[in-house]
């Protein structure tokens, strides 16, 4: 796989999106770290996998409408 940019205004001609599988779910307030995740956790609207998955997903079929390549990485078994 050859990756390069040659300047930040191109075309955007490939991109890889992520995936949300398997991100743990909500954290206890005492291991969560920043202050962002530490406020959604006390509110009770830390996100759930299942739209972080949608969302994400979202992403890729709006990047592909447009003609662009998109990678997904594949899930690695527990």
């Amino acid at each position: 796989m050859n990756l390069r940019a040659v300047n930040e205004w191109d075309a955007l001609r490939t991109v890889v999106v992520g995936t949300a599988r398997s991100m743990g779910g909500t954290p206890l307030l005492e291991d969560a770290y920043d202050p962002k995740s530490k406020e959604h956790i006390r509110a009770g609207t830390f996100p759930l996998e299942s739209d972080c998955m949608s969302e994400l997903d979202g992403l890729a079929a709006l990047l592909e409408a447009h003609d662009i390549r998109v990678l997904r990485p594949q899930d690695l078994e527990d």
